[in-house]
C-alpha cells in the first residue's frame, strides 16, 4: 500500500504540531508535511509529491487565496481542504455544493479532519472526479472573507478579470466586454488558472446581480449553449447529405439582414423587446436588437428544443420530416404578455420577443412577420 502525503498549511506552529501529533495514528495511510505559509507550501509542492493540501486562508507572506490561485494553474488535480475560523454551517453547505473541495471551521475536531482527509484522498484517486478547487467555490470564498482584490482568470486562451471590493463583485471584463455579460461568461469557464492581486482600481459598481445569482445564471447559460451545440452536431450529421449530394450552406446578405431588422424595429416600436438573427451552425449572432444574456439563453433553449424535435421526426419518418423552410414560424406565449417567435431560415434563426401589451397579436402575425419573412428571403444570396 502506497502511503499518501498530506500537506497542511497554517501560520500557527503549535496548531501544526498538535495536528501532526494527532494524525500520527494514521501513519500507515498518510504522512503529514507542514508549511507555515503559502510560500513554504509552494516550495514543498515543487519538490515533493503531494496528494492533498489542507490550508488556512489567513496567513502572512502568501495567504491561502494566493496558494489556491497558484495551485489552480500548476497543480489543478490536487484535492484541497480549506480551514478557517470564520465559517458557518450555511457557508460550508453552499461551498460544498458549488465546489469540489472540503471546508472545515476552526477549532477542528481531529476525527472529523481525519474523515475529511480520507474522503478527499479517495476522491483524488478517482479518474471520474474533478479535483482541486473550482472557480465558483474560490469566488464564494472571496465573498465570504470580504476580500478586496483583482482576480485574473485564464482558460483555453481566454483571459478575464473580476474585481472585488470587500467581498462584493464590482466589475468584470474580457477585453472590451464588460459588466454582467463578462461576469456571466467568466464564472462558467473550466480548466482555469487564477492569479490574485490585493488591489482593485474599480470604484463604481456596474454589476447589479449578487454573486450567487451570477454563478447560477452563468452555469445555466453555459448548459443551454452546450445543449444547443450537441443538437447542432446531431442536426448537421443528419442533414449534410441529402440524396447523396452534399448540402450547400446558404449564404445571406448582411446589409439586407440589417435592413430587415431596422424594418422590424420600425414596425413594432417599443413593443419589440428583443430580436436576434443567428447561425444554427455555430450560434454566432449576425444582427441583434437589445441583446441580453437572459433573452439569448431563452432562444438558445427554444432552438435546441426545435432541433431535437426535428431530429426525432427524422428518425421516425425520414420521408416526411424536414427542417422548416422559409415561410414557417413558431410562437410561444410567455408570462407578462410576452410572445416569443422563432423563424427558421435555412442555416439561420430569427428570434423575436414581443410585448403584446404594446403590439396587437393580429398585427404581428398578419403583417409584421410576413413582411419579415419576405425581407429574409430577399437577404438570401443565390
Amino acid at each position: 500500500m502506497v502511503v499518501k502525503n498530506v500537506l497542511i498549511v497554517d501560520d500557527e506552529s503549535p496548531f501544526l504540531l498538535s495536528l501532526t501529533d494527532g494524525l500520527v495514528a494514521y501513519a500507515e495511510d498518510f504522512q503529514v508535511v507542514t508549511a507555515l505559509n503559502g510560500k513554504e507550501a509552494v516550495k514543498i509542492l515543487g519538490t515533493s509529491e503531494i496528494d492533498l493540501v489542507v490550508t488556512d486562508l489567513r496567513m502572512p507572506k502568501m495567504d491561502g487565496f494566493e496558494l489556491l490561485a497558484h495551485m489552480s494553474g500548476q497543480y489543478p488535480t490536487i484535492p484541497v481542504i480549506v480551514m478557517t475560523a470564520y465559517g458557518t454551517p450555511e457557508i460550508e453547505e453552499r461551498l460544498h455544493n458549488m465546489g469540489t473541495f472540503h471546508y472545515l471551521e476552526k477549532p477542528l475536531d481531529l476525527n472529523v479532519l481525519a474523515d475529511k482527509i480520507f474522503d478527499a484522498l479517495e476522491a483524488g484517486s478517482s479518474p471520474d472526479r474533478i479535483h482541486g478547487i473550482s472557480l465558483a467555490a474560490f469566488l464564494q470564498l472571496l465573498e465570504m472573507e470580504n476580500k478586496t482584490c483583482t482576480l485574473t482568470v485564464r482558460s483555453r486562451g481566454n483571459e478575464g478579470h473580476l474585481y472585488f471590493v470587500k467581498g462584493e463583485l464590482m466589475q468584470a471584463d474580457i477585453g472590451e466586454v464588460k459588466g454582467e455579460e463578462a461576469a456571466l461568461d467568466i464564472v462558467a469557464w473550466d480548466n482555469v488558472a487564477m492569479e490574485i492581486q490585493y488591489t482593485c482600481t474599480v470604484k463604481k459598481k456596474s454589476i447589479g446581480l449578487p454573486l450567487a445569482e451570477i454563478l447560477m445564471e452563468g452555469f445555466r447559460i453555459k448548459d443551454e449553449k452546450e445543449s444547443l451545440e450537441k443538437s447542432k452536431d446531431k442536426s448537421v450529421k443528419k442533414e449534410d447529405h441529402i440524396d447523396g449530394k452534399i448540402k450547400e450552406v446558404v449564404k445571406v446578405d448582411i446589409k439586407k439582414l440589417k435592413k430587415a431588422m431596422e424594418a422590424l424595429k420600425e414596425d413594432l416600436g417599443d413593443g419589440l423587446v428583443y430580436a436576434d438573427i443567428f447561425s444554427t451552425r455555430d450560434g454566432q449572432a449576425i444582427v441583434a436588437h437589445n441583446p441580453n444574456p437572459v433573452a439569448d439563453a431563452l432562444f438558445t433553449s427554444i432552438t435546441a428544443a426545435l432541433i431535437d424535435a426535428f431530429n426525432t421526426l427524422a428518425q421516425t419518418d425520414k420521408e416526411k420530416a424536414q427542417p422548416p423552410k422559409i415561410g414557417r414560424y413558431f410562437q410561444i406565449e410567455l408570462e407578462d404578455q410576452k410572445v416569443a417567435t422563432v423563424i427558421p431560415l435555412g442555416d439561420y434563426i430569427w428570434g423575436t420577443l414581443v410585448d403584446t401589451d404594446k403590439v396587437q397579436v393580429g398585427l404581428l402575425n398578419n403583417v409584421v412577420i410576413p413582411k419579415a419573412i419576405r425581407l429574409f428571403e430577399e437577404a438570401h444570396k443565390e
